[in-house]
């Protein structure tokens, strides 16, 4: 399902999952380029948890088009959607500011979850000094690509 570029907010959201909960066939979401917040991401995420056909979900932003915007607070319904789901296998959350305590609840979420193989954490103004962070998870093997390009990594702590 692709619904990229639209104004889509929390109440079409909220409307949009309970399709979510009832389709049994549905394997991907795009919701890129939206105006999704925080509370967006609890819906979004909330509707994943249980979720068993899902595999991929972009709210990613377009370059330099700063819509969405689900910050660290946003990735506190995704840790917890990572502890449970069990077939969502990439996630792209580019460009939405995410940060370095954004970064450590999806690690928090990631942790004994071998399923996920693709994340792209693009442009989420992330320290140097969360990399090290990230080790463990991407040590536990089930990830096959980590995106980071556009942040604000530096040679002298990597």
């Amino acid at each position: 399902m692709n619904l990229a570029d639209n104004n889509i907010g929390l109440e079409a959201l909220e409307n949009l999952c309970e399709g979510i909960r009832e389709n049994q066939a549905l394997v991907s979401i795009n919701l890129s380029g939206n105006t999704l917040n925080a509370e967006c991401a609890g819906v979004i995420f909330g509707c994943l948890r249980d979720n068993m056909t899902v595999q991929e979900i972009n709210i990613a932003n377009k370059e330099k088009m700063h819509r969405n915007r689900i910050g660290s607070k946003g990735c506190i319904p995704l840790k917890n959607m990572l502890k449970t789901n069990r077939i969502l296998s990439m996630i792209n959350i580019a460009g939405n500011n995410i940060g370095g305590e954004g970064l450590k609840s999806i690690i928090e979420g990631l942790t004994g979850n071998e399923v996920m193989m693709s994340l792209n954490l693009s442009d989420n103004n992330l320290p140097a000094s969360c990399i090290y962070s990230l080790m463990p998870v991407i040590l536990q093997g089930g990830i096959k690509e980590l995106i980071l390009r556009q942040n604000e990594l530096v040679d002298r702590v990597i």
